[in-house]
Formats: C-alpha cells, structure tokens, sequence
C-alpha cells in the first residue's frame, strides 16, 4: 500500500471520527444526523471496510424481476449457488460467493455492514421469508481470487424491502451486472437504480438476456441506447444471450460480446467470469473509491451541504441564547437580612471568647437593659400585637422575591414565544403550553415553603468566618 493511499486512508478515517462527534450536536439541535443520510452509508459501508486490504472486487448481478439474473449468476459463479424460480421476486436475499482463502467472515461482515451474515445451506436459502436483512455467503472452488460474486433481490419487485436490499448491496458493489431484457430495459425502477450507480460512477457490464439471436439482432442496439440516454451508464461490456431453458439449466448458455455500443457481431462465445476475472481491480477500485468520495464531497448533497447545514442551525440556536441572554428575565429586589441576626450571632460568639469576668458583667448589663426597655415592648404588644418573628418576615419576603422573579421569568418567555425566532418559538411555546401560571407558582411557593431556614446556615456560615477572623 503506498504512502499516499495511507494517508488518504488515515484522512478518511478521521472524517468518519469528525462526523460520529458531529452527529450528537446535530442531534441536540434537532437536524438530522450524519447517519440518516446516504453519503455516511457510503462512508461507513464502502470506504471504510476496505481501505487497508489489498484491493478486492464486489461484482453484484442485478436487475428486474423474471428475467434470469439467478441463472446469470450461477453462470459466474461456475456452480449452482442460487434458487432458479419462474416465480416473480423469487431471490429475497442476496447470496455471496467468495474466492478460496477469502473465509473471512468479519471482512465479510464489514464489507456487508448492513445485513447480517448467514452461512450458505443450499439454494433455496436466498427464498425464504423474513424480515432480517440476510445474506448468505459461501466459498466456491470455481471463483477467481480477490472477486466477490453476488445474486441481488429484484429491483422493481412488489416488495419495497427488495428495494431496500438491493440499494444496499449497490453501494457495496464496485461493478454491477445488469441483467436486461426486452421487457425489462426501459422499466422506470430499473432505470432508477442504474442512474444512481451512474451517479455513483459504478462499472456497469450490460447482459441482454432471453434474446432472440436473429429476431432481436437489430433491436438489441435501440434498447442499449435507451437504457444508456435514461440511465447516464455507461458500459464497459454488453453481452447477448439467446433463450434456452435448457442451456440455462445446465450452465451452458453462451454470453456474446457484441462491443460498448451493441452492434458488434456474435462471434464466439465469450467467458464473462474471465473477463471478471481480468478487470483492472485496482484501476476500479480506485474508480468506485472515487465515485463514493465525489458523493461524499458533493456540496449540494454531501457532507459540506450537511456541514452549512449544522452551521445554520448552531447558529439559530446561537441567536436565541443571545436572545435569552439579553432579555431582562428576573431583576428582582431581594431582601435583605435582618440586621439583627447578624448582631446576635456576632454578641453570642464574642460572649463565647470573653474571660469569665467579663462575661459576667456584660450579662448583668444586658439584663438591666432588658429590664428598661421592658413596658416599651409591652406597650408597643398592647398597642400593635405580638410582633412577627424576624426571620419569619424575612422568610415571608424572600418567597414573595423568588415568586416575583418566576412571574417575571414567564412574561418574559411568553413574549419571546411570540416574538423570538423559530428556534425559540416552538420550544418556548412547548414549555409554557402544559401547567397553569397559578399552577406552577403554586408548586414554587410550595418548594420554598420545604426548604430549611436561611438563617441556619447563616449562621453556621458566619461563625466559620468569624472564629478565621478571630485566629487570624
């Protein structure tokens, strides 16, 4: 592996980190993450399995429905690796041949990220019914060396789960196979999936299948370029092969190489796995590397377009954090501690300090004030009542500010629900849509009512501050 291929490889593999980082800030600002998108399944199922192997090819037969691409298959792969069925939508998962020496099963399993690997039983494993996405793989004796060889559900089939598996094995296809017919060659699914590997800058080999070597000879040309003008693909191979259901059961049907635009003559029969087998692999695995990294970089679709997208949003979001920044939410006037707490605290722990005494007299003098200022008190309890303790004032006041300040808080969200951006809106409409204002003071007044007396820990706190003046 060279140098450059190393680091273009090591590049590749710190984006996907970038983007796995991304994908929760793109989560939190409620846009769709790098994973929802087809240019990360390119990503994670293309690049990445194969960026630090020798280069290998993943050759998938594909096509519509009834129109042979099981029998092509098993022609590749020199066995009978696939159910034959006349029945529509017959193969419903796809089935994988692999080289000798390639029993590889997590190489397998990352080149197939999305489908969960099976072992090969028989046949008919690629018919049965479920809703896991299967692939069944084996090794066969017959397959050149470094070419994996797949059978693919139908790609107009009824079933839009086919359509789902047969996407995903074209992005982990290098080269496909497209099985034509008369009937299938302008079909408007069929043409679909080719024009987004024609996208994707996929190799394509053209098999017109169920021909008529006479008959059909002069129409085979018209149907090329139909499918070329509609699809953009362009093919490195077109090959005919006549109808012949027992040719086609024995592996004997002969595939004619009749030139990129069609019109080149039968000839002998040619080997189409030979030719498999004599692909450039490296020049086409360059190619499909860079077919994924085109799209992966395409600033309309891929990740730059994702990027602006994510830049966009972060900076809405920026803006109504701004927004709440600026608004005037709870400026509220608290109040004060009573100042007499703090008198008491510092007289209680400065008796504590005094010589015995000392202590002594500044009692005795307490006690004689306390005794003069008693019928003032009395009178002022005869005029006025039984004055409130000043901490349960304090106390009363401190859940009028906080009740205040969330009354405040709501106005305040409440007009930006109206008048913010569209970030802010839905969300602030969400928020102030559920409990009642009264409800929610309510359940404020309540929460404050159970919390422990601010002069408790006043207290604690002042006597830590005062016994570090006291030593200092």
């Amino acid at each position: 592996m060279s140098v450059a291929f190393q680091t273009w490889a090591e590049q590749i593999q710190k984006l996907h980190r970038a983007l796995r980082e991304l994908g929760a800030v793109a989560a939190e600002l409620s846009m769709p993450t790098a994973e929802s998108h087809e240019w990360f399944a390119l990503l994670e199922r293309k690049l990445l399995p194969q960026l630090d192997i020798k280069p290998m090819l993943v050759v998938a037969v594909v096509g519509g429905t009834n129109i042979g691409k099981s029998v092509v298959f098993n022609h590749l792969a020199g066995e009978n690796a696939s159910a034959v069925s006349p029945l529509a939508a017959g193969t419903k998962h796809p089935v994988c041949v692999v080289p000798p020496g390639f029993d590889d099963e997590p190489l397998v399993s990352r080149i197939f990220g999305p489908f969960q690997l099976r072992r090969w039983q028989s046949v008919d494993d690629s018919l049965s019914e479920c809703d896991e996405d299967l692939i069944f793989w084996r090794t066969a004796e017959t397959m050149p060396p470094r070419l994996l060889l797949l059978d693919t559900p139908d790609v107009d089939s009824d079933a839009q789960v086919n359509w789902r598996r047969a996407d995903q094995v074209r992005r982990a296809a290098d080269v496909l196979v497209a099985v034509l017919t008369q009937q299938k060659y302008n079909d408007a699914a069929v043409k679909q999936f080719f024009r987004k590997a024609a996208d994707a800058d996929k190799p394509v080999i053209v098999v017109f299948n169920q021909c008529d070597l006479t008959e059909d000879r002069e129409y085979w040309p018209r149907w090329l370029s139909t499918f070329t003008d509609e699809t953009g693909a362009r093919p490195e191979h077109v090959y005919v092969v006549p109808y012949d259901r027992a040719a086609a059961n024995g592996r004997r049907l002969p595939f004619y190489d009749v030139g990129h635009e069609g019109t080149g003559p039968l000839g002998e029969p040619a080997s189409l796995q030979a030719e498999l087998a004599h692909l450039h692999f490296d020049a086409i695995k360059l190619r499909t590397f860079r077919g994924a990294i085109t799209r992966l970089l395409d600033r309309e679709t891929g990740v730059p377009a994702w990027l602006w997208q994510l830049r966009d949003s972060a900076g809405e979001f920026a803006a109504a954090s701004a927004a709440l920044n600026a608004a005037e939410m709870a400026n509220v006037a608290w109040p004060e501690l009573p100042p007499r707490l703090l008198v008491d605290e510092i007289r209680s722990w400065w008796d504590n300090r005094r010589s015995g005494w000392t202590r002594n007299i500044h009692a005795f003098y307490r006690t004689v004030g306390d005794g003069i200022a008693w019928p003032i008190r009395e009178a002022w309890r005869a005029a006025w009542g039984e004055p409130q303790p000043r901490k349960d004032t304090f106390r009363a006041r401190e859940q009028e500010a906080i009740v205040d300040a969330v009354e405040k808080l709501l106005d305040e969200l409440d007009r930006l629900s109206r008048l913010g951006n569209d970030v802010l809106r839905p969300r602030l409409a969400a928020m102030l849509g559920g409990a009642s204002r009264e409800s929610l003071l309510a359940r404020v007044a309540a929460a404050h009512a159970a919390l422990p007396a601010l002069d408790d820990d006043y207290r604690s706190f002042l006597r830590v501050e005062l016994d570090r003046w006291g030593t200092g």
